[in-house]
């Protein structure tokens, strides 16, 4: 998957550096100017790509935290029947953590594919759906669920560029701050209405199954 080439920060930019502002004499005779602060300013490295090592370390802490709750998961549910089995599932796929897409999700939104919000645990089969009463394993993201994310994605990575250059311009990362929250969680609604789908999908077949 291809958006173009990227308009956002460069993984190795620096912050800048501002001079404070001078509160200046009204005429030559005055005091020597004082030194005051300027207006706060959201700094630009809080808001710079994680570089590569962190990311590689984020993407580890997640897949362990993924590793023990499946592990959880499994037991509570044989627990409740020896033979059923349950599987963790992507809501927005692994196919988009890699390449242009993961550099966007991860490095900019530092979003990862195993945290809680991204994962739900669903039926490894139909029978384990029946005993458990959740959803079956889908395998694979719906071919429109996937058209989806491309185009979220690709809006996503223009508002950031766009959002990212009108901050360099301001010299204030205050609202590029707030429209990558905003994106953030645009992602994270969107997992959610994923999984709603699929407790949707579970429950008509339950009443076809009935009827």
């Amino acid at each position: 998957m291809a958006f173009g080439k990227r308009n956002g920060p460069p993984a190795a930019a620096a912050a800048p550096v501002f001079a404070p502002l001078l509160n200046m004499p009204a005429d030559s005779s005055a005091e020597e100017p004082e030194t005051i602060p300027s207006i706060p300013q959201t700094p630009a490295a809080a808001y710079l790509p994680l570089d590569p090592y962190r990311v590689r370390e984020r993407f580890e802490e997640s897949r362990a935290r993924l590793a023990a709750r499946h592990e959880e998961m499994s037991r509570r549910s044989r627990e409740r029947f020896a033979q059923a089995e349950v599987r963790p599932f992507c809501l927005v796929p692994e196919t988009f953590w890699s390449g242009k897409a993961a550099e966007l999700l991860s490095a900019r939104l530092d979003l990862f594919p195993y945290d809680d919000w991204n994962v739900a645990f669903l039926a490894a089969d139909e029978a384990s759906a029946a005993l458990l009463d959740l959803p079956a394993h889908p395998g694979a993201a719906a071919t429109a669920t996937v058209g989806e994310i491309e185009k979220l994605l690709a809006e996503a990575d223009l508002q950031l560029a766009t959002g990212y250059a009108s901050a360099e311009r301001a010299r204030n990362f205050s609202q590029y701050a707030q429209e990558r929250e905003d994106v953030r969680e645009r992602l994270i609604k969107f997992a959610r209405k994923v999984l709603f789908a699929l407790d949707e999908d579970w429950a008509k077949s339950k009443l076809q199954t009935v009827d």
